[in-house]
């Protein structure tokens, strides 16, 4: 897929207010059928959640499409919209942008859904808290598949959020996405009670990094638990 076209794509994901550095991208040549032979597909996923996105090149014409999705369904796998069963280029790039635009609206709808706090959960977390049996309970379990997903998909948030909030400096902004980023891949080896801790360590390092004052360090930390308002137990 030509470069102009794969810039536009990236520009609609920042002007729905999503965090580019969320989606990651792959662009080969397919070969499995000779239907497809030389075919290129441009391929975007989400966070590593399955929830993909395809642009299909015609092989004749770098400006003749076919584009498919996946759906933000109650069940899992992501099921794409529908499967052609011959390779049919019938989009221009107007239409190609016009139908990924429809699949950020997913995208934004899988977020929406992951970020707002389950209020029930909350609930029962609360009570844990209040009970006096369970305060000296330490957690040592790993993080599940869900939860790192959900980590990643947080961080992303909050990255956006502090950004917006503080305003950076290149070079603060790159030891801040190096401790975030960090954060997001220590879910791989640390327990809920060790990242914890990690957690809390990364949000000091960055009012350092920032030079907050006192004020401006509790709106980062506000800041931080309210992107982790849906999984408020990581808190805990």
């Amino acid at each position: 897929m030509l470069k102009i076209y794969k810039n536009q794509l990236l520009e609609l994901i920042e002007e729905a207010g999503l965090d580019p550095s969320l989606f990651k991208s792959s662009d080969e040549p397919t070969g499995h059928d000779s239907r497809f032979l030389r075919e290129s597909r441009f391929e975007i996923e989400f966070n590593d959640t399955g929830h993909r996105c395809y642009i299909a090149v015609n092989p004749k014409n770098h400006h003749s499409f076919r584009i498919n999705f996946t759906r933000y369904n109650p069940g899992f796998p992501w099921s794409y919209v529908e499967q052609p069963q011959r390779p049919i280029y019938n989009s221009d790039i107007k239409e190609v942008k016009h139908r990924f635009a429809e699949w950020l609206e997913e995208v934004k709808l899988y977020v929406e859904e992951s970020l707002t706090p389950d209020l029930w959960v909350r609930l029962e977390s609360e009570k844990r808290l209040l009970d006096p049996t369970r305060l000296l309970e330490i957690d040592t379990s790993p993080f599940e598949e869900d939860e790192k997903a959900q980590v990643r998909l947080v961080v992303g948030e909050f990255r956006l959020q502090l950004i917006s909030t503080f305003s950076p400096s290149q070079d603060q902004l790159k030891l801040i996405n190096e401790r975030l980023d960090y954060l997001v891949e220590s879910t791989e080896r640390l327990n809920h009670f060790d990242w914890k801790s990690l957690a809390l360590n990364t949000l000091i390092a960055m009012t350092v990094t920032l030079s907050l004052d006192t004020e401006k360090g509790k709106l980062l930390f506000e800041l931080f638990k309210k992107a982790f308002a849906g999984i408020v137990y990581l808190l805990q």
